[in-house]
Parts: structure tokens; C-alpha cells; sequence
């Protein structure tokens, strides 16, 4: 196994620990495929992988963070003063906007158009390592060399305990394959911000998503009916008052 040329666990997310992300020089950006962001399957993949918690705690380095990694500096809530629980559809949400900085990234190395799978699996490297900038798996697949590109994924694999994650980005990356199944742990955090790591409870992450997704689109129907029920008992009334 080759080492990480630097530190690792990019994100203060509840499974990554702080590392340091290069600023290096970009190569010049070439126009791209239509794949510009992460997918659902791509966040859940990714929630998976870090996994959440839905109030505030601190991260292996101390500050303050909720939902999947989400500090004060990446903008409202502030965890330091939110005191509150975030419901599963929030977390995903914030995630979602988080998300967008690293994505960002991503697309500005990239001078060759990617799948769908392979960009949710370079998100997903980036958003844990920081590397995506200094990573020769980048350089090997500018080259249109692919098959090296996704061996250099293990490039990344210290510590020892991100080794599962890097092989599931891997398989994402060279075979389209979402490992999740849509699932996610959620851990939960006392008051002093101490996760409680032996409590996590695996969720249907997929499941609350389409439930709210099929509410948003019966709410407004369900909110005609009353409304069209009250003007016709309106009607009604209207009528009696009229009779002789």
C-alpha cells in the first residue's frame, strides 16, 4: 500500500478529522460535460460515509459542528450558538449547500469530461482528504488514463481506518457502484458535544428523502380540498338565506 503523500480527513465531519488542504496551481479549465455537481445517490454515498449528527458537537480538534461536518465558517447555522435539533431533511439540505465549495473544486482541476459515478467519487475523495489539487489520480486522468486514475485512489490511505472508504470510492469511481443503499448512521451528542460513537442508529436516508419529496407534492392538493369544501358550504349558506 502506498502512503499518503500528506495528512488526511480533510472535513471536520463526524467520521474525518482535521487535515491541511493544498492551494496549488490549477490547470487551465476545459469545457466540460453536462455532470457539474454531486447526485442524490452521490450525497447519500457521501453521507454514508461520514455520517450524522443532528445537534451540535465537537470534532476531533474541539469546534463546534451539526449535520455532516458543518462549521461556523461555512455559514449559518453557527453551531457554536445553535442550540437545537435538525431533522434528518435539514441536515441533508445544509449538507447539500456545504457541499458546493468542494464540488467547485473539483470542476476546476478537471480538463477531460467525467461520468456521473466519477465525479460523485472525486467529491467524495476531495470532501475527505482536501487532496484533490495535488492528487496524481487527477493528473493520471487528464491523461485519459482511467485505470491508473482510479488505482491511485489508495494512494490515500492513511490511517488505516479510511481504507474501506477509499476502496468504495474506488469501485464508485471505476464501476458506477453506490455502496451505501441509500443508508446513513446517525449518532447522537450530550451537551458537552461528545459523540456518543456506540449509540449510532443506521437510517433509511433514501426513505425520509422520498417521503418528503412525495409530501411536498401532495401538500399543495391536499390544501385545495378544505379551501374549495369551505367555499362550496359558503355557497350553501348563501342560498338558505335567500329562500323566502
Amino acid at each position: 500500500m502506498i502512503a499518503s503523500p500528506g495528512a488526511q480527513h480533510m472535513t471536520t465531519s463526524p467520521k474525518s478529522a482535521a487535515a491541511t488542504a493544498g492551494a496549488r496551481n490549477r490547470p487551465a479549465k476545459a469545457s466540460l460535460a453536462a455532470v457539474q455537481s454531486v447526485s442524490r445517490e452521490g450525497l447519500m454515498e457521501l453521507i454514508g460515509h461520514e455520517g450524522i449528527v443532528q445537534t451540535r458537537y465537537k470534532d476531533s480538534v474541539g469546534v463546534w459542528t451539526i449535520g455532516v461536518g458543518h462549521t461556523k465558517s461555512a455559514g449559518p447555522p453557527n453551531p457554536v450558538a445553535f442550540l437545537g435539533t435538525m431533522t434528518i431533511a435539514e441536515v441533508y439540505d445544509l449538507f447539500r449547500r456545504d457541499i458546493a465549495k468542494y464540488e467547485a473544486d473539483v470542476r476546476s482541476v478537471l480538463t477531460v469530461a467525467v461520468s456521473q459515478t466519477e465525479f460523485d467519487a472525486l467529491v467524495s475523495f476531495h470532501f475527505n482528504t482536501g487532496g484533490i489539487r495535488r492528487a496524481s489520480l487527477v493528473q493520471s486522468l487528464n491523461a485519459g488514463d482511467r485505470q491508473s486514475a482510479a488505482a491511485q485512489f489508495m494512494n490515500w490511505s492513511r490511517p488505516a481506518e479510511i481504507i474501506p472508504r477509499r476502496k468504495k470510492e474506488q469501485k464508485l469511481f471505476a464501476q458506477g457502484h453506490y455502496s451505501g443503499g441509500g443508508k446513513a448512521t446517525v449518532y447522537p451528542a450530550d451537551a458537552d458535544g461528545k459523540v456518543k460513537w456506540n449509540q449510532g442508529r443506521i437510517i433509511d436516508l433514501a426513505s425520509v428523502l422520498d417521503r418528503r419529496a412525495a409530501n411536498t407534492l401532495e401538500t399543495p392538493a391536499a390544501a385545495a380540498r378544505p379551501r374549495t369544501a369551505a367555499r362550496k358550504d359558503a355557497a350553501r349558506r348563501a342560498s338558505r338565506s335567500k329562500l323566502p
